[in-house]
């Protein structure tokens, strides 16, 4: 299956800071990140990744982004080597930008988030899949399959809450692992 996603739904608003995903199967030959910030009402794509840029997002630009808010392609993270332990590294802010004002109006809006949504649109494969074969489906070997998924942020809590906690209406204890959204957190 070519479209899969993961969608991991905060129970607050966080300031988002890097993701990290490895792979245990081959990276995603095409895939998307997307962050909501009004608890998933709508969508904005945060970045593109694909091994060939143009044939999968041909409207979005493969090019290094000009400003830190850019929304672009990057192929550095699709190829098919190596096949596990491979990962995908998103930093919301590109250290290649000199940020002057991280409160700046534009610096919040990009790393300020409710949701985040993993996209893996398509799957990759050796080549193997065009072969016709009448025993075995050649794809049935090919799947996402992630060890870790690492999400960092804070609370957006102007640096002086010692936890994070639910917005009115959240889903309160269901969480109750420590780590979760809700627990004591080191400012």
């Amino acid at each position: 299956v070519h479209q899969v996603s993961i969608q991991l739904d905060l129970e607050t608003i966080f300031q988002f800071s890097h993701l990290v995903l490895t792979f245990k199967s081959f990276r995603p030959a095409a895939m998307l990140v997307e962050r909501s910030k009004d608890f998933g009402q709508t969508w904005k794509v945060f970045r593109y990744f694909a091994e060939d840029c143009s044939l999968h997002f041909p409207s979005v630009s493969a090019k290094p982004a000009t400003f830190i808010n850019d929304v672009v392609c990057d192929s550095r993270y699709s190829g098919p080597e190596p096949s596990t332990g491979g990962e995908v590294v998103l930093k919301a802010l590109d250290p290649v930008f000199e940020i002057e004002n991280p409160y700046a109006p534009n610096i919040q809006e990009l790393i300020t988030f409710t949701n985040i949504r993993v996209n893996f649109t398509h799957l990759f494969t050796l080549g193997d899949t065009l072969l016709v074969r009448r025993r075995r489906n050649p794809q049935e070997k090919y799947y996402y399959s992630l060890y870790s998924m690492v999400v960092q942020g804070s609370c957006f809590c102007n640096g002086h809450a010692s936890r994070c906690v639910p917005v009115d209406g959240g889903r309160g204890d269901v969480f109750a692992q420590p780590g979760m959204v809700h627990t004591d957190t080191a400012q």
